[in-house]
């Protein structure tokens, strides 16, 4: 685009930005937008700027995001002490006014030519509900976009807590391209990026231990390493019954999962010299249970 050619276009340095931009929110958007089309100035900011009436760039705005070319979302954020309501506010670079960077659809990336991290990373997404999880295509542009942006670790971190809740609670996911939707960055959630474990994702670590089966008989001493609150929640499940396959008989599957994830909760406001970290500890043969290897 020869938009992108453009130097020394920025309101401080040029008299006549006002001049070009006047009425004209698209023209201004696209100057002040980062890389990622996310643009840091408020509206009340950016309607001065294109000396324009609140209400009248609020109307350009719906009609920006009508044609799909805008997306603004709204988020509660807690500052100076106080909770207020702010707008995030950026272009959609996959719409087809910004095609340049994405390829033709008979050029679309082939599973040869996926990077191998986003093979990894579709795999790791898709989890056991292969299906409702949207275009590959579509998903790859996204994950492109946002670890660029923020890093694959991070990014990742936060989509293995949030695959593992919602097969956890046998929902189901968001596609792939709006997961990494840069815009959205559903990812950052910082309930995905907690110290400890959330109920929902420490009853997926459960339900996927390679030890499920010993766990369920009890027929060995059992202790856990990488979360302090596991074994507690366990015990509390149990309860009075032989073991926790007697308690899930008991309880049918969904009642024993909400069983679990209220007892996780009850054990993570036990104070830790109170949580015990071994469960059948009265068996002779015994295992070590290591949560995330």
């Amino acid at each position: 685009m020869i938009f992108d050619r453009l130097r020394g276009f920025e309101e401080e340095k040029n008299l006549l930005y006002g001049f070009y931009v006047q009425g004209n929110p698209f023209l201004h958007m696209l100057a002040i937008a980062d890389e990622y089309g996310q643009i840091k100035q408020s509206h009340t900011n950016m309607a001065k700027s294109c000396q324009m009436t609140r209400q009248a760039f609020r109307t350009y705005v719906e009609k920006m995001k009508s044609d799909g070319i805008l997306e603004v979302i709204q988020k509660k954020e807690r500052i100076n002490g106080n909770w207020v309501t702010t707008s995030n506010t950026c272009l959609n670079l996959n719409h087809p006014y910004f095609n340049g960077d994405k390829p033709e659809e008979n050029d679309k990336p082939t599973e040869q030519k996926y990077p191998d991290d986003f093979l990894q990373d579709w795999v790791t997404y898709c989890g056991k509900e292969r299906t409702h999880v949207g275009s590959k295509t579509d998903a790859y542009y996204n994950w492109r976009i946002s670890i660029n942006k923020h890093g694959r670790d991070i990014v990742m971190e936060g989509t293995v807590r949030y695959v593992k809740e919602c097969e956890a609670k046998g929902s189901w996911k968001k596609s792939g391209a709006k997961w990494w939707n840069p815009t959205y960055e559903y990812y950052l959630d910082e309930k995905y990026h907690r110290s400890d474990e959330t109920p929902e994702v420490a009853l997926w670590n459960f339900l996927n231990s390679r030890y499920l089966d010993t766990l369920l008989n009890g027929d060995s001493r059992v202790e856990c390493v990488g979360d302090k609150y596991m074994v507690e929640a366990l015990l509390l499940t149990k309860g009075t019954d032989r073991d926790l396959g007697q308690t899930r008989d008991r309880l049918r599957r969904d009642d024993f999962n909400k069983r679990f994830c209220s007892c996780y909760e009850i054990a993570m406001r036990l104070k830790e010299f109170e949580l015990r970290n071994t469960i059948y500890s009265n068996q002779v043969n015994s295992v070590i249970w290591r949560i995330n290897e």
